[in-house]
């Protein structure tokens, strides 16, 4: 799974010694993770990073099969990405983080929030939606045409 970690001013100066041979050293209790959508990846939220990083470590990830990251041999669901996050953390040695999703990001916030949620301090959620039955025909029907129409 591909991830950036940024960080700014006395987290920054610390990064070396808190974070060596692929983890933080020390339960890291001050992260950010930040989740994209469908068809991003993690440079949706440099915008973001300046406002986060120097209160937190932040950690950028690509989702399986976007980005950098691939999809590995198992069916791409929601709820595999949200396992992805748990073992992600669990590899570098995440505590309790905030977690930030966006559209499909947001969704998998939320299913890793369901199932962890004494891991998490903070959620963060836009534009998310697990479960769509609940729009009209019309509706689904205008947001794919406008969808295709923006990948002309």
């Amino acid at each position: 799974m591909y991830l950036e970690n940024y960080a700014k001013n006395d987290l920054e100066h610390n990064f070396n010694a808190a974070f060596a041979d692929g983890k933080f050293i020390n339960k890291c209790d001050n992260a950010v993770v930040m989740l994209h959508g469908n068809g991003e990846d993690h440079s949706i939220f440099y915008n973001n990073v300046e406002a986060f990083s120097s209160a937190n470590y932040c950690v950028l990830v690509d989702s399986r099969a976007h980005g950098k990251t691939t999809v590995g041999n198992e069916e791409l669901t929601i709820d595999l990405m949200a396992e992805d996050i748990s073992k992600l953390c669990d590899l570098l040695n995440i505590g309790k983080f905030k977690l930030i999703g966006f559209s499909d990001g947001g969704n998998v916030a939320l299913t890793y929030a369901i199932r962890h949620p004494e891991r998490l301090s903070h959620l963060v959620v836009a534009g998310a939606n697990l479960n769509p039955t609940g729009l009209k025909v019309m509706t689904k029907l205008s947001i794919f045409s406008k969808y295709l129409l923006a990948k002309l």
